[in-house]
């Protein structure tokens, strides 16, 4: 593999979160769209609630990997202000293309009533918080040049006791003062510049022992999760039984974007992964390209309602029986996921060729002499 040539272990890795991700969305907008309230409500076996905890429970996860691959990769990369400002073009361009398309879509089709907040979302994508993460990552993608001098200019220790206060005051502290954390853009553009830290210091500092390296993060990224769905079990358990809805709440907490638990799990997933043998595919590194794309289409404002309500009727899924609960679920989201990059595919073909379509002008122009 040449220096050129990008690791596909990672672009697989981000195939995977973003599938994820989408089973995340299937659940906190589909299944149950009002949240825990709604589960506590119908008041349906303990199971179900079970089940659509562990559905969701990685979305979080694929946001924290996705974030700490950027620092993973960004840390050492050549800046120059010339590639920044085309990287930002291209997330600005690339977001507001899905906005207004979706827009017109259903528009067109009468999917959903149009209103002025609807309009508003859709023209001023990044105003009214139509897409966070991208926000968020357009912002640490502005700003990550800056966070590379800070980190070039530390030693290992004082990168990891960065890295713990930060993890104190965004993961430890929450779990006591409720309160510490608002969910506000401002804190979660915080959150990926930790991550971002994070990524920078497995990429930076690894761990001498490759086999004990590669051992150790699988075996830890296992038993989190164990760790994790035995928790989510007995939260669920005690809220359907005591009836208090608190723990309702806290089952889906335990693997929220703040959890300590799901950054342990983000970690050791990359320590995993890092160690697996380089190799380059260009069909995983194509779809990985898409995976942005994936997340603007399903997760937009607009397409989330039509998509999981309108179309596919995912709430009513809760009342269903628990197999076909699971059944619909995985069928469905991998479906979601290969419809949006297949989408995302045929706008990086016509993107492309509309950009060498224009760079072939423009040395035309210039070899000519035209103005």
């Amino acid at each position: 593999m040449t220096v050129k040539e990008r690791n596909s272990n990672f672009e697989f890795l981000r195939i995977i979160m973003m599938l994820l991700i989408v089973f995340h969305h299937s659940i906190v907008h589909g299944v149950i769209p009002q949240g825990p309230k709604l589960i506590f409500t119908l008041n349906r076996i303990w199971i179900h609630d079970f089940i659509c905890s562990c559905f969701a429970m990685f979305g979080k996860m694929g946001v924290v990997v996705f974030v700490m691959i950027s620092g993973f990769f960004l840390v050492k990369s050549n800046f120059s202000y010339g590639k920044m400002l085309s990287k930002v073009l291209k997330i600005i361009i690339q977001v507001y293309f899905y906005s207004l398309l979706i827009f017109l879509f259903t528009c067109y089709f009468h999917l959903i009533p149009i209103n002025v907040h609807v309009i508003l979302q859709a023209v001023f994508p990044f105003f009214y918080n139509t897409y966070w993460f991208a926000l968020d990552y357009l912002l640490l993608y502005l700003v990550y040049p800056y966070i590379n001098i800070l980190i070039n200019n530390l030693t290992q220790k004082q990168h990891l006791i960065l890295i713990l206060i930060l993890m104190s005051c965004f993961t430890i502290v929450p779990l006591f003062v409720s309160s510490f954390v608002s969910n506000s853009t401002l804190e979660a553009f915080i959150l990926f510049v930790m991550f971002y830290i994070i990524g920078s210091y497995i990429r930076l500092y690894p761990i001498k022992n490759t086999l004990f390296d590669k051992k150790m993060g699988k075996f830890i990224f296992f038993i989190t999760i164990v760790v994790t769905i035995l928790l989510i079990l007995l939260n669920v358990y005690l809220g359907q039984y005591i009836g208090n809805i608190s723990f309702i709440d806290e089952s889906f907490n335990i693997t929220g974007q703040y959890s300590f638990l799901t950054i342990i799990m983000a970690v050791s997933l990359m320590y995993w992964v890092k160690n697996w043998r380089p190799h380059t595919s260009k069909t995983i590194n194509f779809i990985s390209a898409t995976t942005f794309g994936v997340y603007l289409i399903h997760d937009n404002p607009i397409m989330e309602t039509v998509l999981w309500n309108n179309w596919l009727h995912m709430p009513t899924l809760f009342m269903e029986p628990t197999l076909h609960l699971i059944l619909v679920v995985l069928v469905v989201c991998p479906i979601v996921f290969i419809v949006c990059s297949l989408i995302d595919s045929l706008r990086l073909i016509i993107f492309n060729f509309v950009q060498k379509f224009f760079v072939v002008k423009s040395n035309w122009r210039i070899q000519n002499n035209v103005k």
